[in-house]
């Protein structure tokens, strides 16, 4: 770097001072611009180095290790967690296992293995329970356990005839839905759990009435570290003609979300005038000759004799629950890279252009890197006040802010919130009333109390105090809990905050008909989603999953990706109150083909949906200031 002395003209200090210290600010600055160039050139050069030194493992992409050290990993390896992962980070381990255990967001990423127990670990034990009915578990060993739950299998239908005389043989049972699942248990402690009964058969008919239907499986279930399993048993089989439909699959769940549809049991045949019933759905399914069910499998359908014999269904099989014993909480580990730059080469990476960002003046680090604060996650504590973050905001001066960048608040109820940047200007010149300079906050966990979305289980709009809302969120119990009356959540926010908060206005989704409930949108309409406001699923993750295509994803206002998840996924996660547990958190969607469910982001960061009425689910503080 040249000398101040040999290659700048100075003015004489003596007329004129001040313009003597500016330049020489200027040029320590550009100084400070060369120096963290060079730490930046040289991060790089050890990431190349680091290429050929993984390079040279002879460990293939994609090999799965045991490890014993408990906070960190290997260099090349990641944690078998399920964990949603960059497609383009780790190109080499995709290329092996792509989808194989989860598609990730559809595009960007993909997810590793869930392996959180031992592979080699050799005292092995299993203990089966079959007994229908509430039971406990009590552990002789603490570590993973491998759980499989089966719901009863249900009965099969009796055979009989219609008063047409068209004979119809019974269809088979549904068997009882299985999941399997792995979790940690302590030894000494008694853990309870339901295993269902299999359903009974269904009565036989006679020739000229039809036989009843198969009873349904009961349900085994069992809760573990707070997440609930649940395998339903399955339904029972019908009096049904060759033509007939066969028995649904049973579903099993984990903490309400659907993972698993079991298989569907099938219909008899008739054969002029003798007819086989359906055979039993699932491995222990019954034929349809005489058997019964075994382990969850449904029951098999009557049947019918020349000589007029009509027979009964035969029962499912009862459920059952197994644990068995994995091995100790060791770490399961995948090699994930070799001739590519590891994660954390690229972190220090951005690390050095992070500091290079606050230690340059504005106008080199608006040349050099664009002057949109969207695309920097700082993460610093805001000093401003509010009010001066509103004056700030309105004169378009986002200088000193960046998305992450916090600021605390303290509810009237003593409750303590860190308030975040999720986005500055996001929606611009958006809607009918154009939207002018704005700092959308969100806060970094949820409230400490959770709320139902409704207290009556839908997600349509909702006639209020003599007036219509076709807005599922304007008409919810939810919305009015945030924004209305002297009890509402907005009359806990300091009068500073308050004073600074602008309703925030989006083209909103309709769902409501006046002549009953509906199961998709009708509509949007501009409307306020109010001085608070929980973001759209689209705010969230950027793409649709549950809400549906079109009113409910594309409109104004509420359809872009929050860049605050855009560059930090791990913000999705929040906890109940700060610092608390990670929970689950409503967002204001509708899901589709539903009447009941409304979008949400489950506690592993993933898109989901659950009942309106769910007493379980928390709430983030959302505000805009403008």
């Amino acid at each position: 770097m040249p000398t101040r002395k040999s290659k700048l003209y100075l003015p004489n200090p003596s007329t004129n001072s001040q313009e003597l210290h500016h330049l020489e600010t200027e040029v320590d600055q550009i100084e400070d611009m060369s120096s963290y160039m060079k730490g930046i050139s040289k991060t790089i050069d050890s990431a190349n180095s680091l290429r050929t030194e993984i390079g040279s493992s002879s460990i293939p992409i994609g090999s799965i290790i045991e490890y014993g050290a408990t906070n960190t990993n290997p260099m090349g390896y990641l944690e078998c967690n399920g964990a949603a992962v960059s497609r383009a980070m780790y190109p080499d381990l995709f290329d092996v296992i792509g989808t194989s255990y989860g598609p990730g967001d559809g595009s960007t990423t993909f997810n590793l293995p869930k392996m959180t127990h031992s592979l080699s670990f050799t005292d092995y034990e299993k203990t089966m329970i079959t007994t229908p009915g509430d039971g406990t578990f009590t552990p002789t060993k603490s570590g993973y356990y491998k759980i499989t739950l089966q719901g009863g299998g249900g009965g099969g239908g009796g055979a009989g005839t219609w008063s047409s005389g068209v004979h119809l043989s019974g269809s088979g049972g549904g068997s009882g839905a299985i999941l399997s699942f792995y979790e940690p248990l302590t030894v000494g402690t008694s853990y309870s759990f339901t295993v269902g009964a299999g359903g009974a058969g269904g009565t036989a008919g006679s020739n000229s009435t039809s036989g009843s239907m198969g009873g349904v499986g009961g349900t085994s279930s069992i809760t573990l570290n707070s997440n609930v399993y649940v395998s339903n048993g399955g339904f029972g089989g019908y009096s049904s003609s060759e033509a007939a439909v066969s028995t649904p699959g049973a579903i099993a769940t984990i903490n309400g979300v659907k993972v698993y549809r079991g298989p569907c049991s099938g219909s008899g045949h008739v054969f002029g005038t003798y007819a086989i019933g359906g055979n039993g759905a699932g491995d222990g399914g019954a034929y349809s000759i005489g058997m019964t069910g075994e382990l969850g499998g449904g029951g098999g359908g009557g049947f019918i004799w020349k000589d007029g014999e009509y027979t009964a269904g035969t029962a499912g099989g009862d459920g059952y629950i197994i644990f068995e014993f994995i091995g100790p909480s060791n770490r399961v580990l995948i090699k994930a890279f070799d001739n590519q730059t590891p994660e954390s080469a690229l972190i220090d990476v951005t690390q050095y252009a992070q500091e290079l960002a606050n230690k340059l003046p504005t106008a080199i680090f608006t040349s050099t890197f664009g002057n949109d604060h969207n695309n920097i996650f700082r993460g610093q504590e805001i000093t401003d006040s509010w009010a001066t973050i509103q004056s700030n905001i309105q004169a378009g001066n986002f200088d000193n802010y960046y998305i992450g960048d916090y600021k605390q608040i303290t509810l009237t109820t003593n409750e303590v919130v860190i308030m975040e940047i999720a986005g500055i200007n996001c929606y611009k010149g958006f809607g009918s009333t154009t939207v002018g300079n704005h700092i959308d906050f969100i806060s970094r966990d949820c409230l400490a109390t959770p709320y139902q979305f409704n207290a009556t289980n839908t997600n349509n709009g909702q006639v209020r105090e003599g007036l219509t809302y076709t807005s599922p969120w304007q008409g919810s119990d939810l919305f009015w809990k945030f924004n209305s009356g002297a009890s509402s959540i907005y009359s806990t926010l300091p009068s500073d905050v308050q004073n600074v908060i602008l309703a925030k206005r989006a083209m909103l989704e309709n769902r409501y008909s006046g002549g009953g409930v509906v199961s998709s949108d009708t509509g949007w309409s501009d409307a306020s989603a109010g001085e608070l406001w929980l973001p759209s699923e689209i705010e969230v993750f950027g793409h649709a999953s549950w809400s549906e295509p079109g009113y409910g994803t594309g409109g104004s206002g509420c359809n872009l990706q929050y860049p605050i998840f855009k560059l930090n996924a791990s913000k999705i996660i929040k906890g109940r109150g700060n610092g608390g547990t990670r929970c689950e958190w409503w967002e204001l969607s509708a899901c589709k083909e539903s009447t009941t469910y409304i979008c949400y982001v489950h506690i592993t960061g993933a898109a989901a949906f659950d009942n309106a009425f769910d007493t379980t689910v928390c709430v983030p503080l959302c505000f805009r200031i403008a």
